[in-house]
């Protein structure tokens, strides 16, 4: 599967593949993310199959721009993976306040 981010409309992305140190420039390059004028974006994480932490910097990157932006941005269905590299990252605290389930 290939590294995407897909728009299913209404504020909602779905992100696709591998979150890695040579797939996550692609992503951090794609502006579409703070394109919309919504002032919630939601990203569908079910489909992403392995991340390490270039994709957890990434994530912080994107909450960052969308503070910067008065835009909520929340997180969902976060793999088992995903969720480990944060609370090891020491970043639990700053994911936890922008999710919208538990892990998946």
């Amino acid at each position: 599967m290939q590294t995407e981010l897909i728009d299913a409309s209404d504020g909602t992305f779905r992100l696709q593949g591998k979150l890695r140190f040579d797939t996550v420039s692609k992503l951090h390059a794609d502006t579409r993310l703070f394109d919309a004028k919504d002032t919630k974006i939601v990203i569908d994480m079910s489909e992403v199959e392995s991340v390490d932490s270039a994709g957890i910097v990434l994530l912080v990157e994107w909450l960052e721009q969308a503070a910067r932006q008065g835009i909520q941005l929340c997180f969902k269905n976060v793999p088992t993976q995903m969720d480990r590299l944060i609370q090891v990252s020491g970043l639990s605290q700053l994911f936890e306040s922008n999710r919208i389930d538990s892990a998946s």
